[in-house]
């Protein structure tokens, strides 16, 4: 009998678990709701891209977002660039994560239209959930918190950047990246007791760790500013707490971002290693012309520059029909 009533008395789990999922499943349907009503998405054909406007990146998303469903590669693409294809190695960008889940949410959608107009309806639902879970870390009410983050995820940069410049209006992770500053800066929010090894070894670092490493396969902008606010707040830490092992933390977290943004461009460097970068093949091809191709010194007498071919003869390239053999004055 008593253990009945302590099992009626007690809160049931599942209960307690709904409670707390309940303000999250409200933002992101809320965040829906509103995006879908503001930009009638209800007449939208998911498979033809929600805009062409000229500017930004567009074009460039949907070519490499093609290319990484037909290729397996954002870097190689034998369909453009005529007649070698295109190579962007010499390009480099910290973009893994970003690439990543484009090509697993194309697994998905199968066009590489409709993949992209998914990303970016999805950021929205995605933004509100880390914003909220963000707010909830600093004890931040349960209502001020969705409406807050529903704020944060109607910016007018939501809306302004849109899909030509598709990542830099993805920025779910920048209230995670700030929780990560706030919590290295400032004292307490659970940090573990002890030096800095025992911190480097707590899942409370560690989860820091795997967002600093997101932000930095997200592409140089992130991780530029995210490397700038990661030693702001170390340096903050020190100065202001005396906290030392804070200062040490954010180091470290500063070069796993770093260490991270170089993988991700590894293959660019390996192919400079192997062919040179873009300036040194410049130079290369130009000194491989001018040992074929010797420029003359004068003109011939139809007026039209003249050079001198491998075999010593004189042409035109103005009067192809014309070979004109002269001797060559050096």
């Amino acid at each position: 009998m008593s253990d009945r009533t302590t099992q009626a008395r007690s809160p049931h789990p599942s209960g307690h678990r709904l409670e707390r999922l309940w303000p999250y499943l409200a933002a992101a349907l809320l965040s829906l709701a509103i995006y879908f009503w503001v930009a009638d998405l209800w007449k939208a054909d998911f498979k033809v891209l929600f805009t062409y406007y000229s500017g930004g990146d567009l074009f460039w998303n949907a070519a490499t977002l093609k290319g990484l469903m037909e290729n397996g590669s954002h870097l190689v693409n034998p369909s453009l660039g005529a007649p070698f294809g295109l190579q962007t190695y010499d390009f480099p960008a910290s973009d893994a994560l970003y690439y990543g889940l484009l090509r697993l949410l194309s697994v998905f959608a199968g066009n590489y239209a409709t993949t992209i107009n998914l990303f970016y309806v999805l950021s929205y639902p995605l933004t509100a959930l880390s914003a909220l879970w963000v707010f909830r870390r600093f004890a931040i009410g349960t209502v001020p918190g969705v409406i807050c983050s529903l704020f944060y995820t109607f910016l007018a940069a939501h809306f302004r950047r849109g899909l030509p410049h598709l990542q830099f209006a993805c920025y779910y992770l920048v209230p995670l990246l700030f929780w990560v500053v706030l919590t290295i800066g400032i004292p307490g929010g659970g940090r573990p007791s002890g030096g800095l090894k025992e911190m480097l070894k707590s899942r409370w670092f560690l989860g820091r760790l795997a967002v600093c490493v997101a932000v930095g396969s997200f592409g140089f902008y992130y991780s530029f500013f995210g490397m700038f606010f990661l030693a702001g707040g170390g340096l903050f830490a020190w100065a202001v707490h005396k906290y030392r092992t804070g200062f040490l933390a954010s180091s470290v977290l500063v070069g796993a971002m770093l260490l991270t943004s170089l993988c991700n461009v590894l293959p660019n460097i390996m192919f400079w290693a192997r062919e040179g970068t873009w300036f040194v093949r410049r130079l290369r091809r130009r000194s491989m012309d001018s040992r074929s191709h010797t420029s003359c010194s004068r003109t011939l007498a139809t007026g039209f520059p003249c050079w001198r071919s491998s075999d010593g003869s004189m042409w035109s390239r103005a009067a192809p029909t014309k070979l004109l053999r002269q001797p060559v004055l050096e």
